[in-house]
């Protein structure tokens, strides 16, 4: 059962998607944004993709590849952000990371998406 509060949300002109990701084997986040006519920003979507740790490296970076193409096919991004890897000492962790964001950067050239800088952590989340 849904409630109504009787008002209809204003429809919002949206003139680009973009598809920001948060690279990791076990976890990645995204976050799927609309810029409006006036250059604001409004939230379309936003979740993780969690893969198990007792699966194969493999079979990770599959799941994370099948699930950017829904994520793809769903919103039909106009630009894709990767998040830039931070890491101290734990090169194990760094590598396989690595591996997972690489995974996010094919649709980019594939797709012929114009591709914004790479992001560090805190400056994507402004």
């Amino acid at each position: 059962m849904s409630a109504s509060t009787g008002a209809t949300p204003t429809p919002v002109h949206i003139t680009e998607i973009v598809l920001g990701i948060d690279p990791g084997t076990a976890i990645t986040g995204y976050g799927v944004v609309g810029r409006t006519a006036d250059d604001a920003f409004v939230l379309l979507a936003c979740g993780v993709i969690r893969t198990a740790a007792e699966t194969p490296m493999a079979q990770r970076l599959l799941e994370l590849h099948t699930d950017l193409r829904a994520l793809i096919a769903e919103f039909k991004p106009d630009v894709m952000a990767v998040e830039k890897l931070f890491f101290g000492r734990n090169v194990t962790t760094a590598i396989t990371v690595g591996q997972a964001r690489g995974r996010f950067y094919w649709p980019r050239r594939w797709r012929g998406w114009r591709s914004p800088n790479t992001r560090r952590p805190r400056s994507s989340r402004r």
